[in-house]
């Protein structure tokens, strides 16, 4: 028969110890991991989510420069104040949409080197910004001509402004 002694229950209870300790140590690097797990995932979330709605935004502004270009060729076919007007609206709609999209993407800005390209992008559009009116009131005066031949010096800066978009 085996005999116990006051040592061997003084083992017991430090195994049992030591055991329990492992056990919640244990426990509790799970729980860490999982909790670490968890915040990696919305922070993953959150990067696409922003990728996605970046890229929606980068659409949207690239589509509202080319439209601009259209409208404003349109604005030279058409020969009077009625067609002219019509234009000028959908032109103004189209600058308050590119400015929205401008004003949300702004708020995307967050990957390595896009600050740049949005300066880029900034400077060049507002280059088209300054040029664009006279081609307008070049057109407005039946001048179409001369607002064809503006239209199509300002074809590089609508280049270089769609491989801005690009770029972002």
């Amino acid at each position: 028969m085996l005999s116990f002694t006051a040592a061997d229950g003084v083992s017991k209870r430090l195994l049992t110890a030591s055991f329990a300790s492992i056990l919640i140590l244990l426990i509790l690097l799970e729980t860490l991991a999982y909790v670490e797990s968890r915040a990696a995932q919305k922070q993953v979330g959150a990067i696409a989510t922003n990728a996605l709605r970046s890229v929606e935004l980068v659409g949207q502004i690239g589509m509202d420069v080319q439209r601009e270009h259209m409208l404003t060729e349109r604005h030279i076919l058409e020969s009077g104040p009625a067609g002219w007007d019509a234009v000028e609206r959908d032109l103004a709609t189209n600058r308050a949409d590119f400015q929205r999209a401008a004003a949300a993407y702004g708020e995307h800005l967050s990957l390595p080197g896009e600050m740049a390209a949005w300066y880029r992008l900034a400077g060049d559009v507002a280059a088209k910004d300054y040029l664009a009116p006279a081609v307008i009131g070049l057109s407005r005066s039946n001048r179409d001509l001369d607002a064809r031949r503006r239209l199509v010096a300002m074809q590089p800066l609508f280049d270089a402004i769609q491989k801005d978009v690009s770029r972002l």
